[in-house]
């Protein structure tokens, strides 16, 4: 038996670039298709990545898997077209257009014409594909770069219509309702992804406070911003809207009175700078702090609607419902109709304060203090 010596010492990378270019010699890839054509057809739908950013770890991670799954399928005997593919569509792409060209909103768009626009964005989408196909091929997986698809493609699009459309004809399509992030300026729901992508530090801070002074949805407070750096005031005063939304409570970019029941208080330091965020209990005005700077933003109170039980068998779903004028109170005819609307039931909707209906919520009785709580809604029957 032949003898083979193993080296003392080895570099598994050196060694990983010599199976690559080994395989790159004998064309390893396509001779594995060529094998197989003719085989049962193996499909393994590869969701694309964006192509306005570079890969990381979780691209690495989940592409590896993405590799053994139709490898483990051409060595049971099937064939397995692997084509690597471009997601061109959503937020990212239009995100970075919009950073670039200083596009604030659906009218800027307008004014520059939405087929510049989308030139625009087109211009991008294949911005680091260099460096995805060194990277991909660098780890080993094997798919056809060459042979790719994108999602902006018509065909690519009228692909994914006929198949909804399948679903749509078996009866599996259904209506349901789902809390989405939501973007006004886009007019259009927001994935976790891309609501991440406009992620403010500043609320995050506050509703840490909030949750750290055990503070329910419903407390009527008011939160009290300060800090000597300018920068910071101005980032701050820029997203002052945007933060009151955020954490539904009055915000005032300023020092709090002395004498003031104060919730919680804390120093902190931010991007480099000091940051003082104090909650206050009560809506407190401008002229209750001192170095006003402005009144406060609309207090929003909200309560949460789940449908438990409804005309459609196991139907399940919650609902946020807002109170966009501020007020504390909401009527049971207001609820109800709501309810009735959002969940389209066509008759009378019972409401509960608990899943298990002991609790009920009577029509025609005092006026409810809702904010913060969960009504729970089960329809007549």
């Amino acid at each position: 038996m032949a003898s083979c010596s193993v080296p003392e010492s080895i570099s598994f990378p050196e060694e990983e670039v010599k199976v690559l270019k080994f395989w790159e010699q004998i064309d390893a890839f396509q001779s594995c298709l060529r094998q197989s054509k003719g085989r049962p057809r193996y499909t393994f739908y590869d969701g694309p990545p964006f192509a306005t950013g570079l890969p990381h770890y979780g691209h690495i991670l989940a592409g590896s898997i993405k590799d053994i799954v139709p490898r483990w399928a051409h060595m049971s005997g099937f064939h397995v077209e692997r084509r690597f593919g471009w997601d061109c569509h959503g937020l990212p792409v239009e995100y970075e257009i919009d950073k670039a060209l200083g596009i604030k909103g659906p009218e800027d768009v307008a004014k520059m014409g939405v087929a510049a626009y989308n030139d625009k964005c087109r211009e991008i989408v294949m911005r680091y594909a260099t460096e995805w196909e060194q990277i991909v091929t660098r780890l080993g997986r094997w798919i056809d770069f060459k042979n790719d698809y994108k999602t902006m493609y018509p065909w690519f699009m009228e692909s994914v219509w006929w198949v909804f459309k399948q679903l749509y004809d078996k009866g599996l399509v259904y209506r349901g309702v789902k809390v989405m992030p939501y973007s006004t300026a886009c007019s259009t729901p927001l994935s976790n992804f891309e609501a991440g992508q406009n992620y403010k530090e500043v609320c995050n801070r506050i509703q840490r406070l909030r949750k750290e002074a055990k503070l329910q949805p419903a407390d009527a407070i008011s939160v009290c911003l300060h800090t000597p750096d300018d920068k910071l005031l101005a980032v701050i005063q820029k997203h002052l809207d945007m933060i009151a939304a955020n954490v539904k409570q009055p915000v005032l970019v300023a020092k709090p009175a002395a004498g003031m029941d104060v919730v919680v208080h804390k120093e902190m330091e931010l991007k480099k700078s000091q940051l003082s965020i104090t909650l206050l209990r009560g809506h407190v005005s401008s002229k209750q702090v001192s170095a006003p700077s402005g009144g406060p933003a609309p207090f929003c109170q909200f309560v949460n609607v789940e449908m438990c039980a409804g005309a459609k068998q196991g139907e399940v779903a919650t609902v946020l419902l807002e109170n966009p004028r501020g007020h504390g109170v909401l009527e049971w005819a207001h609820v109800h109709e709501l309810v009735r609307r959002i969940f389209a039931c066509s008759g009378r909707v019972h409401l509960y304060t608990d899943r298990e209906r002991r609790s009920s919520v009577e029509a025609g009785g005092s006026p409810l203090l809702l904010s913060g709580s969960c009504v729970f809604c089960f329809p007549s029957q």
